[in-house]
């Protein structure tokens, strides 16, 4: 198993170790076990660029996901 260590970066709540403090490793890292370094590395990526970026809800978008929020900003664009 490859530990990913959050006292080596920027721990701000903003900032990517915030991401690796908090809901990086609860969603992900605490309830896998990779065998090598590239799957550990596919998984992470896989889990920023799909869930954490598309689909996973954020309260600074109105408890959307980005995609829905998206979505929706552009549907009032073309509405008004």
């Amino acid at each position: 198993m490859f530990p990913i260590a959050s006292g080596d970066v920027d721990s701000s709540p903003t900032g990517f170790g915030g991401l690796c403090s908090g809901s990086l490793k609860t969603e992900l890292v605490h309830h896998r076990r990779f065998a090598t370094l590239e799957e550990a590395k596919r998984g992470l990526t896989e889990y920023i660029e799909i869930f954490y970026n598309l689909i996973r809800k954020q309260a600074r978008l109105g408890h959307l996901s980005p995609a829905a929020f998206s979505q929706q900003y552009y549907a009032m664009q073309m509405a008004a």
